[in-house]
């Protein structure tokens, strides 16, 4: 794969604030009569139910349901009928543009048949339901009590036991059908060995499940596709999906695209199949989890999961970071059944760097440099501290502080004073002064080194690499790949790593790594990424 100098271009997925969605005026009749219409049309869709709300929607049955009418705007259908919902996207010349909304119980009891989760889709869309889980009751052989556990493994963790000859839920196997997965009774899920249960010919047809696949019931658990266009125009946002769980009620759980979300809060998703899925949370919070791997997701940041080319989750989710509140059109939050206002991320201070800017261990220059801070790079500020001589520096990580007129703030009023700072060195650090022409080798393909791979003793050398991506997404959610470099087996130390734009790629990862002044001598420069491998031999003469 051909490797890439970089330049830099850091973008983020962004939000409209809250606000009228009348603003403007050059989003054609049609649109506006379809965001002034939904609420009326679509005001008695019931638990479970879905609404047409605009067109053009498409509706596919699930075999053997019952007939129903789900043709034009205001018609109501029960999800249970619903195998799969397609939405038209933004088509000016014959006025489309999909809205549905979806009332849902999820994992609500019965006891509260008011309160739904909404789900309201606009654009190039769809939403299907995944299959039921089977369910196969099954009871202890023998008369002695057997042990559940955390996972299928003999050495996992103990949850409950169960006595001989009780009756027990399984709803999922093992591949090899030695472990069963258990419906406990206080709604979690254990496992226990196949061989403690009486013989039953329906085991089979459980479905092989994995320790960390959410378990679900009807109408909890959906597979969503959106498209990948901007906003059709000022008074509508991109394709996607809002997500809005009831006031006053516990987090609930739901699964989408094998991703399990417990929320409570609002969520603005969009999933592109074979690139990533990437999910806002508006105000609240949202707990994230795939591949045994959660995330807690607060108001203001949005979180990144790969997606394979099924469109389900192919990796665990990404660290969260912060959204700009100015890409995705204006979201039609007045839909909702509970008006809200964006919220920021609480004591939030998003920063922005004007150039490149030194990281320091410590707030002052007297502290080692522990990295740089790209230019247009964002990052979260959580505590400020004066140093020395007066001037403000921020922390926006541990070990990680930049001088606060280095960046462009928004947020930061009130910024926190970090009074447990690091020990100020009692000699200010000096990193190896350049003997020679500080410079930067590239790595670009095997064997290949540019400019050279042949430098003289005293050169100050720092080495990249990159990689690239079809989608910005897809390069955010590489960010969390394990890169690395090595020079004779010894790692060298990562500065910075940033996405940018170039003629190589529509979008490229490029990393930097700070090797000194080395030694006279010949070195093999090991660059990774996953499973890819890269190397390149370089000669310090004397």
């Amino acid at each position: 794969m051909k490797m890439f100098p970089l330049l830099l271009l850091f973008a983020l997925s962004a939000i409209a604030p809250a606000g009228t969605l009348a603003q403007g005026g050059d989003c054609p009749p049609f649109i506006m009569q379809a965001l002034d219409a939904v609420d009326d049309l679509c005001a008695e869709t019931a638990r479970n139910q879905a609404c047409y709300g605009n067109l053009r929607l498409n509706a596919d049955a699930q075999p053997d349901a019952p007939a129903f009418t789900f043709e034009q705007p205001g018609d109501i259908a029960d999800l249970s009928g619903i195998a799969a919902l397609n939405l038209s996207p933004y088509d000016a010349a014959n006025e489309e543009w999909g809205v549905a909304l979806l009332r849902l119980q999820a994992n609500l009891p019965d006891t509260l048949p008011g309160q739904n989760i909404t789900m309201l889709l606009f654009g190039d869309t769809s939403l299907s339901p995944a299959p039921p889980l089977t369910e196969v009751t099954l009871s202890v052989a023998g008369g002695g009590s057997i042990n559940v556990r955390a996972a299928p493994s003999q050495t996992a963790a103990v949850v409950t036991t169960l006595a001989g000859g009780a009756a027990v839920t399984a709803n999922g196997r093992t591949a090899a059908g030695d472990w069963l997965r258990l419906a406990l009774d206080d709604g979690t899920s254990g496992w226990a060995a196949a061989f403690l249960f009486a013989e039953s010919a329906e085991v089979e047809t459980l479905a092989v499940v994995g320790a960390d696949d959410a378990v679900y019931a009807p109408n909890q658990a959906f597979y969503f596709r959106s498209g990948t266009g901007q906003a059709p125009c000022a008074q509508a946002p991109e394709d996607g999906l809002l997500i809005q769980t009831p006031e006053g009620a516990e987090r609930l759980t739901f699964v989408l695209n094998g991703v399990q979300i417990e929320l409570g809060s609002t969520l603005y998703i969009q999933a592109v199949a074979g690139d990533a899925m990437v999910a806002s949370v508006l105000e609240g919070s949202a707990s994230v989890s795939a591949f045994g791997v959660t995330r807690l997701v607060p108001a203001g940041m949005r979180i990144t999961i790969i997606l394979d080319i099924n469109g389900l989750a192919a990796a665990p989710p990404n660290e969260p970071q912060p959204y700009d509140p100015t890409r995705w059109g204006v979201l039609p939050l007045g839909w909702l059944p509970i008006v809200i206002v964006i919220t920021p991320l609480e004591g939030s201070c998003i920063v922005t760097a004007d150039s490149a800017a030194n990281l320091r261990s410590g707030p002052g220059t007297v502290y080692a440099q522990s990295g740089t801070l790209q230019a247009g790079a964002t990052a979260l500020a959580t505590g400020q501290a004066l140093d020395s001589s007066g001037a403000t520096w921020l922390q926006i990580g541990a070990g990680r502080w930049l001088r606060a007129d280095l960046v462009q703030g928004v947020g930061c009023d009130g910024l926190p004073l970090v009074r447990d700072l690091p020990p100020t060195p009692s000699v200010p650090p000096t990193n190896p002064p350049p003997q020679g022409t500080a410079t930067t080798l590239w790595i670009i393909n095997p064997d290949i080194c540019e400019p050279t791979n042949t430098f003289p003793y005293g050169s100050d050398i720092t080495v990249g690499y990159g990689m690239g991506y079809d989608t910005e997404a897809a390069a955010n959610a590489g960010l969390a790949d394990p890169w690395g470099l090595t020079a004779n087996g010894v790692p060298i130390p990562s500065v910075s790593r940033y996405i940018e734009a170039n003629a190589g790629a529509p979008f490229a990862i490029q990393n930097l790594f700070y090797w000194g002044i080395p030694e006279p001598g010949t070195y093999t420069l090991v660059a990774t990424d996953r499973a890819w491998t890269q190397t390149c031999v370089v000669t310090i003469t004397p």
